[in-house]
């Protein structure tokens, strides 16, 4: 069956109003915070003390915007720059991937794994290591759950794995940073069942400490953040509490040149749900642990960058800056170290289906019956 295209282009069309209406809206909204972006560069402390949730909290001071003054004259030159960062250092990265359970078998059966990928620069060699769990039916929780709410729990198992696995590195090799794919502040827990959320609060509380007592570094990269963190505090100071429909990304584009970075601020978001504690109230001890910042890495929109605020304290922060800038430079457009943790962690499709047909095999020899007559009860997966 293939798409309708006229069909599709008549639904457009039916929908062009209500399609304009509402990017009308969101441009207005832009418009009016644009207008006053200024308040960022100083936000009234009087008003923020009296705010809760207010979106973010100013980290550094100073203007918004932190220049970035280093230029090259060639792809050399940068290279040049990128081995002066990053020549005798750590870089590590982990990613991961994951089998989610079939819906036509009556056995919930999942994999998650783990890719990481150590530079340290000024050798020949990247170390890297990949970790394999299978997840049983043990693991995913009830077996009448609902297929989606099981996927949540495999996709919050590969994150505690992701934490697990990037854990033993900061924990016991001096001076490594350490990258995540993704945020530190996992507000999509508030929208899961409560064995899965407390997967990824058990992982992310444990990088945190870990970190925390190391004398290593952690951030995460967000190639495309739908964050509006800085513009839920910029229509909090204008005394507007809706939550913007507007990202942040949309706020700051075309404001930075490359390598400018924002100032530094505190994740104080407000995603509550029903009465709900918001997620990082969840964190407990690091509840005002996660600082960001937006860095200009690309001809698009401006990345987000987390970190545990105590790098800002510890002096630390225009370096890992740097080494943010060093790792895209690499490639050009995305961080080296986490591309090649992606590409180790990956699943292919091919091996998707030799897993799928050994767990048929098995389901077979377990039952009696003949891998043909399993075959077509799974649907011939």
């Amino acid at each position: 069956m293939t798409l309708d295209l006229e069909e599709l282009v008549a639904e457009l069309e039916k929908n062009r109003r209500s399609i304009d209406d509402w990017m009308q809206k969101s441009d207005e909204a832009t418009a009016r915070l644009l207008k006053n972006i200024g308040l960022l560069d100083a936000p009234d402390a009087g008003k923020l003390a009296d705010m809760q949730y207010p979106g973010a909290r100013p980290l550094e001071p100073g203007p918004l915007i932190k220049p970035y003054d280093r230029t090259w004259e060639d792809r050399e030159g940068a290279i040049a720059w990128v081995d002066k960062v990053l020549s005798g250092r750590t870089v590590a990265a982990v990613d991961g991937s994951q089998i989610y359970p079939q819906k036509e078998m009556f056995l919930s059966i999942g994999v998650v794994q783990s890719g990481l990928v150590v530079n340290r620069h000024g050798d020949s060699d990247y170390e890297t290591d990949t970790i394999l769990r299978l997840l049983s039916p043990s693991d995913l929780g009830q077996e009448d759950m609902l297929p989606k709410h099981r996927n949540e729990m495999v996709d919050a198992l590969r994150f505690k794995l992701e934490c697990e696995t990037l854990i033993p590195v900061l924990r016991d090799q001096e001076g490594v940073t350490g990258f995540l794919d993704g945020s530190l502040v996992l507000s999509h827990i508030q929208s899961v069942k409560k064995q899965a959320r407390e997967e990824y609060l058990d992982g992310i509380t444990a990088l945190l400490e870990i970190e925390q007592a190391s004398r290593s570094r952690l951030c995460s990269y967000i190639d495309l953040s739908k964050s509006t963190d800085l513009c839920s505090l910029l229509s909090n100071l204008l005394g507007n509490g809706k939550r913007p429909r507007v990202w942040d990304v949309q706020l700051l584009r075309g404001r930075m040149a490359w390598g400018d970075r924002t100032k530094a601020f505190i994740c104080d978001r407000d995603d509550r749900q029903g009465g709900q504690r918001s997620a990082l109230d969840r964190y407990d001890d690091f509840r005002d642990a996660i600082g960001f910042f937006y860095m200009q890495l690309n001809s698009n929109s401006p990345a987000r960058v987390e970190f545990p605020v105590w790098e800002y304290t510890q002096g630390n922060l225009d370096d890992l800056a740097d080494i943010v800038r060093a790792e895209v430079l690499i490639k050009g457009d995305y961080p080296d170290i986490l591309y090649r943790a992606h590409n180790l962690a990956v699943i292919k499709e091919r091996e998707k289906q030799v897993f799928l047909r050994m767990v048929r095999e098995l389901l077979a020899e377990s039952m009696g019956v003949s891998s043909k007559e399993v075959y077509k009860t799974v649907g011939g997966l």
